[in-house]
This record gives C-alpha cells, structure tokens and sequence, in this order.
C-alpha cells in the first residue's frame, strides 16, 4: 500500500526498490512480478522495466489478468486489443478492459466492435476482486472497475448515443 502515499516520499519512492527485492525472494511469483512491473509503471521511472516484469509475469501465469492490462496501456491497435481480449476471457466484466477495448476498436475504425463492447459494459455484472484481501478496494477501483460501475455503464450508454 505504500507505493500508493505519494505523501510519504520515502515510501511513494521507495517502493520499486521494496518490489526489486522481493523479487530476489520470490522469483517464480507472478503476483510479485506484476506488482513489480505496475509500480514501475505508475512511478513512470523504468517503463522497459516495467515492461519486463509484467512479460515475466505472463511468462509465469499465462492468464494474469493484471499484467494483460497494464501490458495494454504500453500498446496501441492489434497488439492491445488481443491483450485485452485474453483478459477478458478470464474477467468477462472487467468493465476498465471492456471501455479500453471499446474505445481501441473505435480508435481502430471497428464501429461495430466497438458498439457491442460499449454494449457489453451497459448489460454485464461487472467483475470484482476478492482475492487480494487488503487490495480489493484499490483494484476494484483502479483495474476492474468495479468500483465506479455507474459511471463506466452511464458512458458507454453515451457513447452508444
């Protein structure tokens, strides 16, 4: 949770060395890869870094959600939407994926794709996290979007109109 006080400058900025050595620790850890790679990422420091450890991530769980996402910001068009698409394969409702994938197909010039994702954030149970214990508020927040349903549902009825 540190990584996220960007009050606590020595915990906001320490936090890719705590994740560096937790590594050394947990090598075949594809949850500590990818929180390695996210907070990389979110620090905007180290982005082939981050990279790095979320593809290490993939390498150890093929289907880590998590990782496809944050995988996805760093790529545009084809490359995106196949992460995305695999992502929700496992998290149908990961409305975050389903707006990022909508508005990729509508970047793309695929109005129909595109349509029936926003469609499918209008009529799907969004998915959300419960297996992270303490960091179920912050992904249901932040990498589900769970958390702001109303709102992903209310835009993507807007993008519609």
């Amino acid at each position: 949770m540190l990584f996220l006080d960007e009050r606590n400058e020595d915990a906001f900025f320490g936090a890719p060395k705590v994740f560096d050595e937790l590594i050394q620790r947990l090598p075949l850890d594809a949850d500590a890869h990818f929180w390695r790679g996210y907070v990389k990422c979110i620090h905007g420091r180290d982005d082939d870094q981050a990279k790095k450890a979320l593809h290490r991530a993939l390498e150890l769980d093929r289907n880590h959600a998590y990782a496809q996402l944050a995988l996805s910001a760093y790529d545009s068009g084809l490359p995106r939407i196949k992460l995305l698409e695999r992502l929700l394969n496992s998290q149908p409702g990961n409305l975050r994926a389903l707006e990022s994938l909508a508005s990729t197909l509508r970047d793309t010039g695929d109005r129909g794709g595109s349509r029936l994702a926003y469609q499918r954030i209008i009529d799907i149970e969004p998915y959300v996290e419960l297996r992270y214990g303490i960091m179920n508020k912050y992904i249901n927040g932040v990498l589900t979007g769970s958390y702001w349903a109303e709102r992903y549902k209310r835009e993507a009825a807007e993008q519609l109109a």
